[in-house]
């Protein structure tokens, strides 16, 4: 195996370990709540957003579905495998900003290779400025904890209130 490939996929197994403690989801729960306004602020003010509730008989379904894809596959991909924590490199500066291209990048041509019909919201500009909160939000959260599990929960949770209550596609 690649050194850097072996490097990745320790980070990935050690972020998967890692438990935080309770003072990192308190951390984590604040930078959550942040999100959370400037997303939700900037949804609606450019009609991103459109509160819609839709919590049907689907709702858990995609729960389900929504944790494992996408908020632990690209968690563990754009996340982990790309990104250093803090303490295995204080000044990734570069390594989060390509991440987070890439982060981008991958929504609009994800929906161009498999999900067509979401194309149009997927380029959309106001999307992808929510989607680099959330990849920012994140990638803060897992460079803070050392663990997969906050960015992978806010992650998941942004998907399902976006779907659930704020317009976005089933």
């Amino acid at each position: 195996m690649l050194p850097r490939a072996h490097a990745c996929l320790q980070r990935v197994l050690r972020g998967a370990r890692t438990w935080p403690s309770a003072r990192d989801w308190l951390y984590s729960l604040g930078i959550f709540a942040l999100y959370g306004a400037c997303a939700g602020g900037f949804g609606f003010a450019t009609g991103l957003y459109a509160f819609t509730p839709n919590f049907d008989g689907d709702f858990v379904r995609l729960a389900v579905i929504a944790f494992f894809v996408p908020a632990i596959g690209e968690e563990v991909f754009f996340r982990c495998a790309l990104v250093p924590t803090h303490a295995q490199s204080p000044n990734a500066l570069g390594r989060v900003v390509i991440a987070l291209l890439v982060f981008l990048a991958w929504h609009p041509l994800n929906a161009w290779l498999f999900f067509k019909d979401v194309l149009p919201l997927f380029s959309d500009w106001r999307f992808l400025v929510v989607t680099a909160m959330l990849g920012i939000a994140c990638t803060h959260v897992w460079r803070h904890t050392d663990s997969l599990w906050p960015p992978v929960i806010l992650h998941w949770i942004a998907v399902l209130i976006w779907k659930g209550a704020l317009g976005g596609p089933p």
